[in-house]
């Protein structure tokens, strides 16, 4: 009876422990579609708007994305976005930084993370 209910608490920890690993990974993926469908929909909005919106859909989701995060520019006639943030992760063991960037269209900037220790 103690070795199942020790083996169920492990399996939880683990659990709980990946949520906290994997949200900002899976949060940036989000942010990454909802950037890419709003660039797309916005040929024709200024620069001001495009940012606007992502910033409004940041803080929607919680993720920390400040405007000199946000670099929105056009070339041409397309919207360039590239965003680079830091995100902490609090493990009970140590706290990882997350270096996170984004960019679209994919070919502006390959978009990319690194995971600092501190």
């Amino acid at each position: 009876m103690m070795r199942t209910a020790l083996k169920f608490f492990l399996v939880l920890g683990i659990l709980h422990l990946g949520g906290m690993v994997l949200s900002p990974y899976i949060a940036h993926k989000m942010l990454k579609m909802k950037v890419t469908e709003i660039v797309s929909g916005s040929r024709r909005n200024s620069e001001q708007f495009v940012q606007d919106r992502i910033l409004e859909y940041a803080q929607e989701k919680r993720i920390p994305i400040s405007r000199r995060d946000l670099h929105v520019w056009r070339q041409g006639k397309q919207i360039q976005v590239v965003i680079r943030y830091d995100r902490v992760v609090n493990i009970p063991v140590k706290p990882y930084e997350l270096d996170l960037q984004l960019a679209v269209p994919r070919d502006a900037v390959a978009p990319g993370f690194r995971t600092r220790r501190y």
